[in-house]
């Protein structure tokens, strides 16, 4: 539940950039063996659409990832694997996919553009797209590693604590929890049986006793808004979706128009593998 694919995503960044070997410029946040990190470095590893959005928790992984990243990578130049001829051609060519992927989220992003009115259309034009083909929850949660924590925060709910400052403090999931807890519009099928069981019992506004997933953790879920199967979502619930959606359609259509134009423009020359030297 706590795992976070961007840290992943940073480590490989950080292997790839030298682990900081080359000079730094601004603030330094850490340092092992000489070699420093900067605040701007370590936030250049991150999209840039998650940086606003970093917590401090994520910030001190990072942190926490480039120092053992820059461990090993300071024992890997003593064995000289720095000169491996193929670990000079993965590197290579990451740099490569790095950059082309900057390129085209510029490219792509640049001619997308979503109106109220093409979704309005969408919207009008395609209402059987948009009836529940099962039963749909709309969901806030509290995710906890340990019954005894579940249990304590129930607790505290049926006490009239506020659930979303219950969320704030002490829920384990990251992204939710920058939510205030919220996970949308969820169908049956996302769900887990005792899940979808308790959330049936519920009223909208009442929340379930702490229910434990399959990977092993506990979930206290308010139910916010429940539809049958068989309902016309109304426009104004799923808008953003729509709008989603269609970004998603327009930017796979932009990124095959740009790989046509390239393409056609350029001298590509392919040969038999066997012939390679």
């Amino acid at each position: 539940m706590r795992f976070n694919s961007t840290v992943v995503f940073l480590v490989s960044l950080l292997f790839l950039a030298g682990c900081s070997n080359a000079q730094q410029e601004g603030q330094v946040i850490a340092e092992v063996n000489g070699s420093k990190l900067t605040y701007d470095f370590i936030l250049d590893q991150f999209p840039q659409e998650y940086r606003s959005t970093l917590t401090d928790e994520q910030l001190a992984r990072a942190i926490d990832a480039w120092i053992e990243t820059e461990l090993f990578y300071q024992e890997a130049l003593k064995h000289n694997l720095h000169e491996d001829k193929s670990i000079k051609n993965i590197i290579a060519q990451k740099s490569k996919d790095i950059v082309a992927s900057r390129y085209i989220d510029m490219s792509i992003s640049a001619n997308v553009d979503v109106t109220d009115q093409m979704v309005d259309s969408l919207y009008q034009s395609n209402k059987e797209m948009f009836i529940t083909q099962e039963d749909m929850f709309t969901l806030r949660h509290i995710v906890l590693s340990s019954q005894n924590a579940a249990n304590a925060v129930h607790s505290r709910l049926k006490k009239g604590d506020s659930f979303i400052s219950l969320v704030k403090d002490y829920s384990e999931d990251d992204q939710s929890r920058k939510l205030d807890g919220s996970v949308g519009m969820l169908p049956a099928s996302a769900l887990e049986a005792n899940m979808i069981d308790a959330l049936k019992a519920l009223d909208i506004g009442q929340f379930t006793g702490p229910l434990q997933s399959q990977s092993g953790f506990y979930h206290i879920f308010l139910l916010e808004d429940r539809k049958d199967a068989g309902v016309l979502l109304p426009l104004d619930e799923i808008r953003d979706e729509i709008a989603q959606s269609v970004i998603a359609e327009r930017q796979q259509s932009s990124y095959k128009d740009l790989v046509n134009r390239l393409t056609v423009s350029a001298n590509i020359k392919r040969y038999p593998i066997n012939e390679a030297e």
